[in-house]
């Protein structure tokens, strides 16, 4: 992961993260929504914004997906090999959109629905308890309080 950055416009310095839903334990490193259970506006905000990065990144495998039917099932190579073999298509996927433009009818499919977005259950860890990390719920909170600027 880069080194941790002040969120722009600002003296906030947080860590780069990734992003989950409620199935993910909240990390350091991973966000994850607030239970939806006793919100205030702050932290709805915040599963707001969340909730809008998730679906465009859920979006964007999801084309990629559509164009490399590999990414649909367990990639049977060397961890080494598969990184190389994503990277790959990521590279060929950037040229193939940059020629094509968004007019492919995979892109189109998913940009309307009306194909299903990624969802591997077998991949969710199911968070066990509610003991997050302190240093996960500052970050989090710093978060909740930038969306809020």
């Amino acid at each position: 992961m880069p080194p941790e950055k002040n969120l722009p416009g600002t003296n906030i310095k947080v860590p780069h993260v990734l992003i989950g839903d409620e199935a993910y334990p909240l990390k350091p490193y991973l966000m994850r929504p607030f239970p939806s259970r006793g919100l205030n506006a702050a932290t709805e905000n915040f599963n707001d914004n969340l909730s809008r990065a998730r679906k465009c990144i859920e979006c964007t495998f999801g084309i990629l997906r559509a164009k490399w039917r590999l990414l649909g099932k367990d990639i049977e190579v060397s961890s080494k090999k598969a990184i190389i073999i994503i990277k790959c298509m990521c590279i060929l996927h950037n040229i193939i959109r940059e020629k094509d433009g968004n007019s492919d009818l995979d892109y189109c499919n998913i940009m309307l629905g009306t194909e299903n977005t990624w969802e591997n259950e077998t991949m969710v860890q199911r968070a066990r308890g509610a003991n997050a990390l302190q240093r996960a719920k500052d970050i989090r909170n710093a978060f909740v309080d930038y969306f809020l600027i």
